[in-house]
């Protein structure tokens, strides 16, 4: 995780947004801005795959940097759609 964050840097002084905190469906999700750069970070700790809309400031593709695959979303109606594993995390930046 250390050179997640010296590679994306708005991961360390971006502007922080909580996004969505749902304490019934254990999910929160917020959102670091810097300049152009968005990346929503996403955790599930909840024994259930939940469903979660998360709002974002800019349209376009965001990337899993977790996921093995890099796993790619795209932003629908000003936000993402996103199904999250059970008592897992997910580091989305838009590219």
């Amino acid at each position: 995780l250390v050179s997640m964050r010296k590679e994306n840097t708005v991961l360390s002084y971006g502007d922080l947004n909580f996004s969505v905190a749902d304490d019934q469906k254990m999910v929160l999700a917020y959102t670091r801005t810097l300049g152009k750069d968005e990346i929503v970070a996403l955790f599930n700790r909840s024994g259930e795959v939940e469903s979660i809309f998360i709002p974002v400031r800019t349209k376009g593709i965001f990337t899993d940097l977790l996921s093995p695959g890099h796993e790619s979303y795209k932003s629908v109606d000003e936000g993402l759609q996103i199904k999250i594993e059970p008592l897992s995390a997910m580091v989305l930046r838009r590219n």
